[in-house]
Formats: C-alpha cells, sequence, structure tokens
C-alpha cells in the first residue's frame, strides 16, 4: 500500500513524534510510506537517512496526490500547536485520522484565533457545539478560555471530514461512536514497545535526586501545565508531607512558559520536595518510569465513566457556561447585565469560581 502519513517528527518535541518514528519503521517493512511533515527542520533531519519511510514538505502533498494517488491518507491528530499544518488536509482529504486526544479546542482555536480569524472561530464553535449561547465564543476570543476549552471537545468537524478515526482507548472509542454513528471509530493499540531501561540508569537518576530505596514517590508525566491539576498535587503533597516526610513529587516533562510549577512549589513550601526535570529525551522516559518503582504513584487523569460522574460533570459545565458568559459580558463593556449575570452564578450553590466571581462582580460597581 502506498501510504501518506500526516505527523509532527522529532526535532520537534512532541510525544506523537517520539511514537511516530518507531510506527512508521514497522509500517515501513510492509508500505511505501511517505510522511508530510510542518517544518524544514523536519524535513532536512531525516534527509538521507537510512529509514523505511521517506519525508517531504506537506505542501509537496497536493501535487504529488494528484499526480500519483495514496491508496490511504493518515493523520496523527493531537491538541498541540505542532499539528497546526494539518487542518487544510484534514478538511480536504478524507483519511484516517488518529486521535491523540479526546479534545482539539485548544489547537483549533489557537489556529484560528492567532490568524485573527474570529469569524471562523464563532462559526466552527457554533458548528461543533450548537448547544452554546451565542456568547459562548467570546471567553476564547477575549482570552478567557483557559480549562473551558476542555468542556467543548471541538470535534464534530474533524468526524464530519474523516473517512474513519481511531483512538488508543476502547471506552473513550465507546463514547465517539455513540456521539457520531455516522464516522466508523476504532480502538486501536499505539503500535510501540514497551520502554526498557537498565538498573545503571534507573540507579543514576534515583541517586541524583537522593531518592531513598522504598520512598514514597507521586510523579505526573508530560507537559506540566495547570490543566493537569499540579497545583492541586502539590498542595496535596504539602499536606501528605506531615505524616510521610520523605515523600518526594517529580514532575516529568517540559515546563510551559505560563505555568511556572517551581514557583509555586516554593509558594506552598515544599519547593524541596519537588523535582521538576523540564523537556526528558526519549530515550529517558523508561529510566524515569522505572525509577518510580513499586512505591511510586503515577497520576493521569479519570475520565468520568459512571452515570453520576457524568451528570457531575455536565453540572459542571452549566455552571462554566455561567460565569464565561458574565466575564465575556464585563470584557465587552455590558456592564449592567454582566453584574446581573454574576448576581445569577452567584446564586447558586455548587459554583467553582466563587472567588474569582465575587471579585470581579465587586469591580463592576452597584
Amino acid at each position: 500500500m502506498r501510504l501518506a502519513v500526516f505527523t509532527p517528527l522529532p526535532p520537534v518535541r512532541s510525544g506523537i513524534a517520539d511514537y511516530a518514528v518507531e510506527l512508521l519503521d514497522g509500517l515501513g517493512s510492509r508500505h511505501q510510506i511517505q510522511v508530510y511533515a510542518a517544518s524544514r527542520d523536519e524535513v532536512l533531519s531525516w534527509s538521507g537517512r537510512a529509514s523505511r519511510f521517506t519525508v517531504h514538505d506537506a505542501h509537496e502533498f497536493v501535487w504529488t496526490t494528484h499526480r500519483s494517488a495514496h491508496d490511504r491518507v493518515i493523520f496523527q491528530a493531537g491538541n498541540s500547536w505542532c499539528h497546526d499544518y494539518m487542518w487544510p488536509y484534514v478538511f480536504r482529504y478524507r483519511g484516517l485520522v488518529v486521535l491523540h486526544d479526546a479534545q482539539l479546542h485548544h489547537a483549533r482555536a489557537w489556529s484560528l484565533l492567532r490568524r485573527k480569524r474570529i469569524a471562523d472561530y464563532r462559526a466552527e464553535l457554533r458548528f461543533n457545539h450548537p448547544e452554546l449561547p451565542p456568547e459562548g465564543a467570546e471567553p476564547a476570543i477575549h482570552g478567557f478560555a483557559g480549562p473551558l476549552y476542555y468542556a467543548w471537545p471541538m470535534l464534530r468537524t474533524v468526524f464530519s471530514a474523516a473517512h474513519r478515526v481511531a483512538v488508543h482507548n476502547p471506552a473513550l472509542a465507546s463514547e465517539l461512536r455513540t456521539a457520531f454513528p455516522e464516522t466508523p471509530v476504532d480502538a486501536i493499540r499505539m503500535g510501540v514497545g514497551r520502554p526498557v531501561a537498565s538498573a545503571a540508569q534507573i540507579a543514576a537518576i534515583r541517586a541524583r535526586h537522593d531518592i531513598p530505596p522504598g520512598g514514597l514517590v507521586v510523579a505526573a508525566f508530560g507537559g506540566v501545565s495547570e490543566e493537569k491539576r499540579i497545583v492541586p498535587l502539590l498542595r496535596a503533597v504539602a499536606v501528605a508531607r506531615r505524616y510521610e516526610p520523605g515523600l518526594r513529587a517529580i514532575l516529568v516533562g517540559p515546563a510551559l512558559p505560563h505555568f511556572d510549577a517551581a514557583a509555586i512549589a516554593r509558594e506552598i513550601g515544599v519547593a524541596s520536595a519537588v523535582i521538576c526535570t523540564g523537556h526528558v529525551p526519549d530515550e529517558e522516559v523508561a529510566a524515569w518510569l522505572q525509577s518510580i518503582g513499586v512505591t511510586g504513584i503515577v497520576l493521569k487523569y479519570r475520565v468520568p465513566r459512571r452515570p453520576d460522574d457524568v451528570k457531575a460533570v455536565t453540572a459542571v459545565k452549566h455552571r462554566a457556561i455561567e460565569y464565561w458568559r458574565a466575564v465575556s459580558l464585563a470584557a465587552l463593556g455590558r456592564r449592567g447585565e454582566a453584574r446581573d449575570a454574576f448576581d445569577e452564578y452567584l446564586r447558586r450553590p455548587d459554583v467553582q469560581r466563587r472567588r474569582e466571581a465575587r471579585r470581579a462582580r465587586d469591580e463592576l460597581g452597584p
């Protein structure tokens, strides 16, 4: 088979880029693969390498596939800036979309709003989530969206354009089949081997960071962001260290410019217990995972599955809409409507941003 694959590749710092190399090497033994990448750095770094796939500038795809059509087009889609170049091809060429994230709102909003395509963002959000009020797009447009992006994943456009969609989680696949019955959804394995590290690598990491044998460790892997609940983690570490003084927290992954976990750890008073590794090369990830050992706890999100959980998340979404609607009205200068919206929000017993809402309401005056 002749395959066209759109995916980030090293030197781009992305987990998908790292996994893609191993996956493409495996597929290359059975198929002819042309990879279409975004940047000249990616193309040049792979030029002349002895590999089972070739790497091309994405702009070459249109005339290449017109001259000799590919049997399949595959898109490695994720909620990150490094997938930005794929959007025109995803919507124009029906292919297999391998979805690495359960939502794409951050990536799509970033793509449109940084290009000042505000009307297009409003239209796409309305198409993806027609249940939202007319003001639903305003938080992102005015820079206030933050965690609100997770409430509306903006997947309908991708599912409408895709020939098939694949994910790596059977439970998520089941949910997506229900949400988008017109598009076939498959659950597939990651297709990469299990990471292995030597005893020497593991011992070196534990010695470097003074992690004693049997010491309790809590770790989070991936980009260190507020959305990963790092602040509650650090606060929990502060409390737990009263009972387990040797507890360590390890944040394995690149820091982000808008979120300083080390500074927050200092503010909470747990800086000596927190290790921030920064970007970890792919060949060291296994050593970090295994250095945690049997006494370690690796944190990850739990997607709600039970009906009660889904009901609770739905209630949170509704409260979030009300809060950000009030913020948007204030940003638009509609002070009277904003005051009324904040008052309505503050009357709710189950809100999560009561302090922020009260402060904003006070600033609007009587």
